[in-house]
Order: C-alpha cells, then structure tokens, then sequence
C-alpha cells in the first residue's frame, strides 16, 4: 500500500511511502529492504508518473543526480517491487519536455559499485548530484536516529541518508545505506555502512564514494 502525503516547508513536498511487510528477497546473510519514502517536490521535472507509465513495477525513490544534454538525464534511484531489488534508472527528457526511459541497472547488494572519487564538478555535460534535501525522514525512524548519532562523528561530512538498501545481522545490524554528503567538494553520493552493536551504539564504519558512473553508461 502506497500512501500519498503533502508536507509544507520550504517548499511543497509530495511523498510517497511504501509499506509492504511481505517476504524478502535474502542475497547471502544480508536482506534487502523492501521498504521506502519517495520524495519529490511538486515542481520537479521529473515525477514518479512519468516512470510507472513506462515500467509500472518502477517505484521512483529520489533523483539523485542529472546531465545536461541536448536534454536531460536524470538519474533516478527506483525500488523494482516486481523483482525486489534497488536499482539506477535514467530518464531522459527532451526540450519539448517528452520523457523516456533510457536504462535501468540493479544495484546489487550488498556488492554496491564504488568509486575513489565523487563526481567532478563544473564539466560540461557532466553529472551533477542533486542537491536537494527533504525534511522527510527517509529511513525507518529507530535506523534513522542511529545513523544521525554515527555521522555526528565526521566533522567535515554532513550526511544526509536517502535510502536504506539492506540490512544483515551480525553481533549487531549491520545497515547499508545510501547518502548523500556535503563536504568540502560540494555534494556527492555515499555508499555508507552503519553498524548497530547490541547495546544500541552505532557507528558509521565504512563511507564510501557511491559510483553513478557505472550505473547510467548506457
């Protein structure tokens, strides 16, 4: 069940949370997550619609970065309630504003690609992350209180968790969970890794640089 909701901040915010309890699909020790808040503003380009219309098992989750063409890419971070897997899907749309899915590539869990570097700013056609923040809490709220207590510890790293992905059982939980980032070189996409001890301490023991690249080459 999908449920719409509208929240006013700084600007208007339609969000769309999932809530499905059904099995889940398990790779190795780790259980991907099958749920998640979509958010989109009311006056983005690109709309969870304009994705469903042409892949309605797509569930758009948040744009996460775009690249200026003759159009624009957009790439977009799905949950495929179909296969039950995150994936990366680009949507091109052109200066008439006719829209078109162009890819869709599986983030495998938990072997998520990374890269040594974010994205390099200021190139031409290049990709720029979206740097966008919702208020929206985009995690489930006891997962998402852990992670805010864990990034306090980097000091020059504001995090921002989009997505959590997966999550694997150990002494403790480990959580894999998409971010986004703003440090000293502007905003870019993390792969992050927090884990839960089972005394409730958290701690964010991996921070890695998400790699969009290997997800919208088509």
């Amino acid at each position: 069940m999908i449920k719409r909701i509208i929240t006013v901040t700084a600007f208007l915010v339609f969000a769309a949370v999932s809530g499905c309890t059904g099995a889940k699909e398990q790779t190795g020790s780790w259980t991907i997550n099958h749920e998640y808040t979509a958010v989109f503003r009311a006056d983005d380009a690109v709309q969870p619609s304009l994705i469903e219309s042409e892949n309605a098992s797509l569930k758009p989750v948040t744009v996460l970065a775009s690249q200026v063409v003759s159009g624009v890419n957009y790439a977009v971070l799905c949950f495929d309630e179909a296969s039950g897997t995150w994936n990366t899907a680009v949507l091109y749309i052109d200066a008439a504003e006719k829209s078109s899915l162009t890819s869709v590539k599986e983030i495998t869990i938990p072997d998520v690609a990374v890269s040594d570097s974010g994205l390099p700013e200021g190139l031409a056609g290049g990709w720029t992350v979206n740097d966008a923040v919702s208020n929206e809490i985009t995690l489930p709220k006891d997962v998402f209180a852990a992670y805010q207590n864990a990034a306090e510890a980097y000091d020059d790293l504001v995090l921002y968790p989009i997505a959590l992905l997966a999550s694997q059982p150990v002494s403790g939980t480990n959580y894999l969970v998409l971010a986004k980032g703003m440090g000293n070189g502007g905003m870019q996409l993390y792969v992050t890794n927090l884990y839960v001890h089972a005394d409730n301490t958290a701690e964010l023991n991996e921070v890695k640089n998400f790699d969009l690249l290997h997800y919208v080459k088509q």
